[in-house]
């Protein structure tokens, strides 16, 4: 499915109020483990559990890491 697809379902739950959001620091260095080769880990998360992955840009300081997405869904997006 198309990244963008899914972006828009996932404003739909969001505005639904069926969606969650939850963040969590970790450490800068590690980001690229939830990154993935290429983005492929990220996409995988977003396709298998539709669960957005926020993080800021890598010129940021920031260590947050925001999951969004429907409720029953947001805790498998950390496994």
């Amino acid at each position: 499915m198309e990244y963008w697809l899914l972006w828009k379902k996932l404003r739909k739950l969001l505005q639904k109020k069926k969606a969650t959001t939850v963040s969590a620091g970790v450490i800068k260095y590690q980001h690229k483990y939830a990154i993935g080769p290429k983005g492929v880990t990220i996409n995988e998360i977003l396709q298998e559990t539709g669960v957005f992955v926020q993080m800021l840009s890598s010129d940021s300081t920031s260590e947050t890491i925001t999951f969004r997405g429907p409720q029953e869904k947001v805790g498998l997006g950390w496994q």
